[in-house]
């Protein structure tokens, strides 16, 4: 009867030895790796960059714009020559050349409320990337003391199996000699299989735990990862001497989900001020430096002089021609790109002011969705402090009930020790049935059960409240 000894150990024996064999990672490790390689955080760090991008752009608002414009075209049939402003038929090569700059002097505060809307925008995406880092945290802690806590109570469940196999096997030696009867034996083996039942149990408790740790680290081998078994003390719980609405005015300035909807609220009122800012005129400076080409602008590389008569002079009744000399230009070419630019350039320099008188209604529409975008804010950042002094009076509630649960399991599992010591004593004797024995045995586990869960929740609720006050674990 030995092998059902030799069952228990090897489970046991296997489990250190898989334990050995795969990478203990401890609470400080699976937090860091969380906070590095968590998908939600790194989406919300590019959320941060993002931010960042505009926030720099917000800032360049205040320089003046520089354009510039070119083109070459060809023109077939009637058409302007941009050169000399005469329309004409002929078939023409054109370009134009611009550089034009243009600078805001007022648009109603709109640049300025948008560069504060782009810092504020920025610091809410940062609190945001915080206030999932602290949920990370948060889930990792709530999933390595649950896996502790199952180790624990697969280790209370390994030595009960095995106890149940040394009980058997004095039982069945017991049988055998004739002192117990049958229904006492097969009550003895009727319990071990129920301990190796619960045994498996608490063994499958551990691997679910443990791999739903690895899947919210995100590994890629959830196989090879473990954890170690640190002693976690029993915490001082000062925390609960404070009130549950001390422990929030506390949290709730330093908390980044708090913090985050506080900057929501700032961003809506820029946002409705920029709204409002397009009921005022925009004044602006402008200035631009422009040139053209046609090829059709003549030039001429030479001269010639001509001789023509003009008409007579009457010398005394004689008709004598009259003759003028003038100098014309010769050789006509297209006149050069490059002196057409310089000879054509065009420069202005001006204020341009654009009032919206009547708007269709348009900026009054959008004043008003920005109002209640704000008051929207404004809900959801009641709403945020709500969940937060809700989510902190439970923690407080539920860590004053865990430390009662703790205490009264400690003292029943005390009980139920001695009283399992008892009966193993009046059983060996012959004063207890089998029946009886094991129903003491049974309450010392379900009272050790319920220890160690008492423990492990109270030490995770206190944790979280410390955590509320400190903004880490």
């Amino acid at each position: 009867m030995k092998k059902f000894l030799l069952i228990g150990l090897g489970l046991l024996g296997a489990y250190s030895v898989n334990a050995q064999e795969k990478r203990e990672w401890t609470f400080e490790e699976c937090i860091t790796y969380a906070l590095d390689h968590n998908i939600d955080i790194r989406q919300r760090e590019q959320n941060v960059q993002a931010a960042e991008n505009t926030r720099q752009a917000s800032t360049l608002n205040f320089t003046p714009s520089l354009n510039l414009n070119a083109g070459y075209n060809w023109n077939f049939g009637l058409s302007i020559d941009p050169v000399t402003n005469v329309p004409s038929s002929l078939n023409r090569q054109t370009g134009n050349l611009s550089l034009s700059s243009q600078l805001v002097l007022f648009d109603g505060l709109r640049n300025v409320n948008q560069y504060r809307q782009a810092r504020v925008d920025y610091m809410a995406s940062v609190y945001n990337l915080d206030a999932v880092k602290n949920d990370v945290a948060v889930n990792v802690a709530s999933s390595y003391l649950q896996v502790l806590m199952n180790k624990e109570i697969y280790v209370v469940a390994v030595e009960q199996y095995n106890n149940s196999v040394r009980m058997f096997e004095q039982a069945q030696r017991r049988y055998d000699a004739g002192a117990i009867a049958e229904g006492d034996l097969l009550q003895s083996e009727s319990q071990m299989a129920s301990d190796e039942q619960r045994m498996v149990v608490a063994e499958n408790n551990v691997a679910l735990s443990r791999l739903q740790l690895a899947q919210l680290l995100q590994l890629d081998d959830p196989s090879s990862f473990d954890i170690g078994r640190p002693e976690f003390d029993l915490p001082a719980g000062s925390v609960l001497t404070r009130s549950p609405m001390s422990i929030f005015t506390a949290a709730r300035e330093i908390q980044p989900v708090v913090q985050a909807s506080e900057m929501n609220v700032q961003s809506a009122e820029l946002q409705l001020s920029q709204a409002r800012g397009r009921y005022y005129p925009t004044l602006s400076l402008t200035g631009a430096i422009s040139t053209n080409y046609s090829d059709r602008i003549p030039v001429f590389n030479g001269t010639t002089t001509v001789v023509d008569q003009i008409g007579y002079w009457d010398d005394n009744g004689t008709s004598v021609p009259v003759f003028t000399s003038y100098t014309v230009p010769t050789g006509q070419e297209v006149k050069a790109f490059n002196s057409q630019v310089t000879d054509n350039l065009n420069e202005f320099i001006g204020f341009n002011l654009n009032w919206p008188i009547y708007s269709r209604y348009q900026i009054r529409n959008e004043v008003r969705f920005q109002q209640l975008q704000l008051e929207n804010a404004e809900l959801e950042q009641e709403r945020v402090e709500n969940q937060l002094l809700q989510t902190i009076q439970r923690a407080h509630a539920d860590a004053q009930a865990s430390l009662k649960s703790y205490d009264a399991s400690t003292k029943a599992v005390q009980a139920a020790e001695l009283s399992l010591e008892y009966a193993r004593i009046r059983r060996d004797e012959g004063a207890i049935s089998q029946f009886e024995f094991d129903n003491a045995r049974n309450n010392y586990l379900a009272a050790k059960s319920q220890q160690l869960q008492s423990k492990y929740d109270y030490i995770f609720k206190i944790r979280v409240l410390e955590f509320y006050l400190n903004n880490q674990f």
